[in-house]
């Protein structure tokens, strides 16, 4: 019985564990080079859950052009890898305004790229989801750039999100599984012994 014990102590301890994860994106980013900091009162940038949403009231191009840069780190929970960025716009275009996002995501040497292109009669821009081709536990400089253009109508963006999400990476999971089942094997042999 104190085996059985001991063994659904340990599994609960490891639950317990595996869902206490969180994405960090650090304590500061940057609109158009001004630094905020982020979830503080009156910030423009704020986290929620696992996502990032930055305010931007004064991305509007009447006439002309306007680009706007962000820019910030994510860092995924210890022994988990990021596996996709899920960006999306609040704001709109009328006539043949555009308004295209282009993201690049940083880690050491290792660069991947995303993006969307809106044009005319949005009113809102459709999410997009990136599926990193390349595993890594964080991304910095994360940076994203939004082009305005009005070409003879309107283009808005009055908000900005990106949601992260995280896996263990696989030889890291079948490496903790045959880690238990050796320790299992070694319990039950033990136990057998005696």
């Amino acid at each position: 019985m104190l085996y059985r014990s001991r063994i659904l102590f340990a599994l609960s301890v490891g639950l317990v564990a595996a869902s206490s994860h969180a994405i960090d994106f650090g304590t500061a980013a940057f609109i158009d080079g001004t630094v905020y900091t982020i979830g503080a009162a009156g910030s423009p940038v704020q986290r929620l859950g696992d996502s990032l949403s930055f305010s931007l009231p004064n991305a509007i191009a009447l006439s002309g052009s306007k680009t706007v840069t962000l820019q910030y780190g994510v860092t995924a929970s210890p022994g988990f890898v990021i596996t996709t960025a899920t960006e999306f716009g609040t704001g709109q275009t009328t006539n043949s305004a555009t308004a295209n996002f282009a993201t690049t995501f940083t880690s050491g040497s290792i660069t991947e790229t995303s993006g969307q292109n809106n044009t005319g009669g949005s009113n809102a821009f459709a999410p997009y989801t990136h599926v990193f081709t390349n595993a890594r536990s964080f991304w910095n400089p994360v940076t994203t750039t939004l082009n305005l253009t009005a070409n003879n109508g309107l283009a808005k963006t009055s908000a900005y999100t990106a949601n992260y999400t995280e896996a263990v990476p696989e030889p890291l999971s079948l490496a903790v599984l045959a880690t238990g089942f050796v320790g299992l094997l070694a319990r039950r042999r033990k136990g057998a012994n005696s």
